[in-house]
């Protein structure tokens, strides 16, 4: 990766080190996809796993989009 900028690295890259993803793997309509938790109950897709280009195709399934959950009752 070639970054241009006329501001040092350090002030670039300052705490890349220290950011905490957490990621989880859940299925959604049959396709495997890595979200990352918003909160309790809404998820940021992050990347699908599928071999089918149809899936990736789909703007429901896109990187950025959020999923909510139903809630769940006990």
């Amino acid at each position: 990766m070639t970054i241009y900028s006329p501001m040092p690295e350090e002030l670039i890259f300052q705490g890349m080190d220290e950011a905490n993803y957490e990621f989880q793997h859940i299925q959604l309509d049959g396709i495997d996809i890595q979200v990352q938790m918003v909160n309790a109950n809404q998820a940021k897709i992050v990347r699908i796993f599928s071999p089918i280009a149809d899936h990736y195709l789909n703007p429901s399934y896109s990187p950025g989009t959020i999923i909510t959950f139903p809630p769940a009752y006990s």
